[in-house]
């Protein structure tokens, strides 16, 4: 992920002209002439839009039973074209932010290239306010994925742009009055990344970093993100189609292994259990005990069986893993009468079991696992740990 150069934030201002007498006459005919402009455009904008949506396979049947309203539309009193339309994406992202944040002050971060100027931050704007809900904290919420400009029209879409944006909620310091300016940069580097591959993120996903999401100012062991809706910003509609709001909630390099294990459904209702509003607090670590690394790597064997029960080759009912795991590189040999490799899953779980025995204090150097893949799905696993020699 590309980082962003931070100069490239600024506080948004506005910027107010003064006319001169003498020139006020002149500026009030100019101002009448581009008030008439604008109407013609927006009668052709119109008639593109309408000719456009007829091309949608999804939108074919509703274009066909209107055209015969065509006639009718021309007797229409002029009022009923003056109907207020329906506002941009960014426009609507902002209406929801104010309409969320009542009289609390708030935040702002700017551009000084938007993206339609030839700007690499695809994030035009990213707000922020103090909300005392649950516990007092930051919500930021970004401006500018959900701009249809920056991606290709997809027919029959109804979504705007990439049909969402981004928001998180970070815990607030005791002497803290504005708020941080660290997330905002993470947010942008965030969304550049997700703009590049264009990204179609949703609930119940989680986004690895290569570094920690502070970047290491401040210090935080957090390390990816794990994905919900935010719980006080619904869906929204706007003139180019639905926007959603994800939140990212902060989480450790343990916690992305639980998701790539196959196990993002019950992170999920830890991380909610902790924070129902997904709080990030960065000083947070996992929490291990003795009690539950038994429960996690039982269900970590079972997570890894049914991932080999999903890739195995046809024919295949028995074979061997043999793993070791050595300054964090991961190296497996499957034995089995069809040869196959190990999906990105199945090599996750077996990475979080070499650390999760080590958290428990039991370093493991190699380990062996004998898998039955039966015909009726319902696979077995039997792990061998060779644990390192003592001094």
């Amino acid at each position: 992920m590309k980082p962003k150069a931070r100069g490239s934030l600024k506080k948004t201002t506005k910027a107010r002209t003064r006319r001169t007498d003498g020139k006020k006459k002149a500026t009030k005919v100019k101002a009448r002439a581009k008030r008439k402009a604008p109407k013609r455009v927006l009668a052709k904008a119109k008639v593109k839009v309408a000719k456009s949506t007829v091309k949608t396979k999804v939108r074919v049947a509703a274009q066909v039973s209107a055209k015969p309203t065509a006639k009718a539309r021309a007797s229409v009193p002029s009022k009923a074209k003056a109907a207020p339309r329906s506002p941009s994406a960014a426009a609507a992202v902002e209406a929801a932010f104010t309409a969320r944040i009542g009289a609390a002050r708030p935040f702002g971060w700017g551009v000084r290239q938007t993206w339609a100027e030839g700007g690499e931050d695809p994030l035009e704007k990213v707000r922020a306010y103090l909300c005392t809900d649950e516990a007092p904290h930051w919500h930021y919420v970004t401006s500018g994925l959900a701009d249809p400009g920056k991606v290709d029209a997809v027919p029959g879409a109804t979504s705007s742009g990439l049909g969402y944006e981004l928001t998180f909620r970070l815990a607030r310091a005791a002497d803290e009055t504005e708020a941080p300016v660290w997330p905002v940069h993470a947010l942008q580097e965030l969304g550049w990344g997700i703009l590049k591959a264009r990204m179609k993120l949703g609930t119940g996903h989680y986004i690895r970093r290569r570094t920690v999401i502070t970047g290491g100012n401040p210090p935080t062991v957090l390390k990816g993100y794990y994905l919900i809706a935010d719980p006080q910003l619904p869906d929204i509609r706007s003139r180019t189609g639905s926007i959603s709001f994800f939140e990212l909630i902060g989480i450790t390099e343990d916690e992305l292994l639980q998701c790539e294990a196959g196990e993002p459904d019950a992170l999920q209702a830890e991380l909610l259990a902790r924070s129902p509003l997904g709080i990030t607090d960065i000083a947070r670590t996992t929490e291990t005990s003795e009690l539950d690394h038994h429960l996690r790597l039982g269900a970590l064997q079972r997570a890894f069986c049914q991932q080999c029960c999903a890739i195995a080759p046809k024919g295949v009912g028995q074979l061997t893993v043999s793993a070791t795991l050595k300054e964090g590189q991961l190296d497996c040999v499957v034995n089995a009468p069809i040869p196959f490799v190990l999906g990105a899953r199945a090599e996750a779980a077996l990475r979080r079991i070499f650390l999760v025995q080590a958290a428990a204090g039991q370093p493991v150097e190699q380990l062996r696992a004998e898998i039955a893949l039966p015909p009726d799905g319902a696979g077995s696993v039997v792990f061998e740990f060779v644990y390192p020699q003592g001094d």
